[in-house]
């Protein structure tokens, strides 16, 4: 009887857990939704500075490779000291960066979406060339709890090489996918840095 009740008890977490990771996932995709569609009504009202933003375009010498071009589109939030006037901001919050790397062979696109703290929600990538494919990775409080492969088809993809096809949430994520994990945190943590150097030179 109390196996039994045990194992009711542990199977209901396991289920309320669940439902509510599937919350949270929800919730990201509608913030990254609504701040994407902000962004693009603003370029078409011509708004360019809302939500303000800074655009990075280089080309990089790389060993084997040949000139690489590289777009980066930085998306920010200004706040001020709550002792200042509402019109004083000194600091930037990021919430959203654009990467694109690209060269004739392939094309490697990037987004890292954050929440309002400037802690990274969402990672997104599509790479197409010689190997084609999408990846998706979300985090809650600094942890990744899901992380999502799939393979592309179509005129940009020119190579056999397929990315795998899956989907792992917390409890089962492998060593791979930890390692995506901290891969994304480094890189996101990066992009912080970078925003509030970019930001502090601009004042």
């Amino acid at each position: 009887m109390i196996k039994v009740n045990l194992f009711s008890l542990f199977f209901a977490l396991f289920v309320n857990t669940l439902f509510a990771q599937d919350d949270v996932i929800s919730a990201i995709r509608q913030e990254y939704n609504d701040y994407s569609k902000l962004i693009e009504n603003s370029k078409e009202e011509g708004l360019d500075f809302f939500p303000p933003g800074f655009e990075i375009n280089t080309v990089q010498n790389r060993p084997a490779l040949g000139p690489v071009a590289i777009k980066i589109t930085y998306y920010y939030t200004e706040i001020g000291d709550e002792e200042e006037p509402d019109w004083y901001k000194n600091q930037a919050v990021i919430r959203k960066v654009i990467y694109i790397e690209s060269m004739p062979s392939y094309k490697d696109y990037r987004e890292f979406f954050y929440n309002e703290s400037g802690q990274i929600l969402f990672y997104y990538s599509k790479l197409t060339g010689y190997s084609c494919g999408e990846k998706r990775l979300y985090f809650s409080n600094g942890k990744l709890i899901k992380i999502k492969f799939n393979p592309l088809e179509g005129a940009d993809c020119i190579g056999d090489e397929k990315f795998p096809d899956f989907t792992r949430l917390t409890g089962k994520l492998t060593k791979d996918d930890l390692d995506w994990e901290k891969w994304v945190l480094d890189k996101a943590k990066i992009h912080v840095k970078a925003i509030e150097s970019l930001y502090k030179g601009t004042q």
